[in-house]
């Protein structure tokens, strides 16, 4: 273990060592400053186990963590503890681990100094662990919360790792905060949206909801709808809950983000279901300096960012700003649906009521004016129907057997006829192609 108790001081000797580290000085200089400091007490026996109270004896390693060991070859469950930690970590433990680790422990320790728990490292606990966090915080009542730190999602291996770790917490019946480095956020804009990881997710059974927030979400549900509440229209909200999730930098400085989970709206035949990682963000991330990660609210016996009992005017304007301006975009989209059907209702009836009327209108062409006139003072829908009736006189006329090439000529003047019952335009060449046809056709 890291630490041990020399009279009533306890020492940690895997931090000194990384403070020493941070000074500058090499490995050689390292392990002679700590054995000038620490050697007889380690000789004569002094460092007792803060497990059991045996004695321990000082061990250095330029390669791993320094940390003292039992004088004799009996262990307690506090050594078996660090046996199966160190295992553990020594994979995948880093240099930016151990320095994360130390500094959320003074922050505990200076966050809950007005408190009656105790801080000590993970494997300190008083029965034999499985799996070992980071950190411990015992409570009089015999409550524990324990803190991990995770550096890297590193591999499949590692998150069934993570989840066994969190299936043991809650065995245990453990309070426990994961605090994720800031480099495993993966963020994807367009949706506003974070994927988790198994990890992760997992996390979040461990906060309560942030119940105020769901409220609203529900509230702005009932007032904009649920497709309003997602910047993609292809998801929603899945149960409008909402939880916590902490990242942190290098310097232990936290990103508190509020997420609520995500899933396919509706399901299409290239895409059937999302997978269930991914969740939106909600308002404002906040930032939380590693001064104030652990500041301890003794009213709710949590830490002041878990109990936000207020909504920030600021933030709640944008959110709601956000929502509006789609639903109002989606209520433009709809009446403009509404109105393009309505357009298209009356093109086809317009249509339709032109067919009963070509036999009449073709009746009225005298076959032996030479000349062509053009049509004037009619409306579109009256123009049409007068182009129809030479359309039709065409197709049955001889010209057709001299001139097949007046064929393609009447069928692209059909195409552009259904054209206009759709969209309510006339093509230039419709018209060039009615008069070409009424001038061989020798039609007024």
């Amino acid at each position: 273990m890291e630490s041990s108790w020399l009279l009533t001081d306890e020492i940690s000797i895997e931090f000194e060592r990384i403070q020493l580290a941070q000074t500058g000085m090499k490995w050689d200089a390292i392990k002679n400053s700590l054995n000038d400091k620490y050697r007889e007490s380690s000789r004569k026996g002094l460092f007792r186990c803060k497990c059991c109270n045996a004695t321990t004896r000082m061990a250095l390693f330029e390669d791993k963590a320094c940390h003292f060991k039992h004088e004799n070859a009996v262990e307690c469950a506090g050594s078996r503890n660090y046996t199966r930690y160190t295992t553990a970590t020594n994979t995948q433990e880093s240099h930016k681990h151990r320095v994360g680790k130390a500094i959320i422990k003074n922050q505990l320790q200076a966050g809950l100094s007005r408190t009656d728990a105790t801080v000590i490292d993970g494997y300190l606990h008083n029965d034999d662990l499985s799996y070992v966090p980071d950190l411990i915080v015992q409570w009089p009542t015999g409550e524990v919360w324990s803190f991990d730190y995770v550096t890297g999602t590193k591999s499949a291996q590692y998150q069934r790792y993570l989840l066994k770790k969190q299936d043991l917490y809650h065995s245990k019946q453990f309070k426990s905060y994961f605090l994720f480095d800031h480099s495993q956020i993966a963020y994807k804009e367009e949706q506003n949206a974070l994927a988790l990881s198994s990890s992760e997710k997992g996390s979040l059974s461990f906060l309560q909801g942030v119940p105020h927030w769901e409220g609203l979400l529900q509230d702005l549900a009932e007032e904009y709808g649920d497709i309003s509440l997602v910047p993609d229209r292809r998801l929603q909200l899945k149960n409008k809950n909402v939880d916590h999730l902490l990242y942190v930098n290098d310097e232990i400085d936290g990103f508190l983000y509020k997420i609520s989970q995500m899933e396919l709206r509706v399901s299409t035949a290239q895409l059937k279901e999302i997978p269930d990682q991914w969740y939106m963000i909600i308002g404002n991330i906040k930032e939380i300096s590693n001064n104030d990660i652990f500041l301890f609210d003794p009213h709710n016996k949590a830490f002041a960012w878990e109990n936000e009992e207020e909504i920030n005017t600021d933030e709640l304007n944008t959110l709601v700003m956000a929502i509006e301006a789609r639903h109002a975009a989606i209520l433009k989209e709809q009446n403009e649906k509404e109105e393009e059907i309505r357009k298209k209702s009356l093109r086809q009836k317009a249509y339709f009521d032109q067919q009963s009327s070509v036999s009449e209108v073709a009746s009225s062409y005298e076959t032996t004016t030479p000349e062509y006139s053009p049509t004037t003072g009619l409306t579109s829908d009256e123009s049409i129907i007068h182009y129809t009736a030479v359309l039709n006189a065409m197709r049955n006329s001889s010209l057709v057997v001299s001139s097949p090439g007046f064929l393609d000529r009447i069928k692209e003047c059909e195409d552009d006829i259904q054209l206009y019952n759709e969209t309510g335009d006339i093509s230039d060449r419709l018209q060039t192609y009615i008069r070409m046809m009424k001038n061989a056709l020798q039609i007024q």
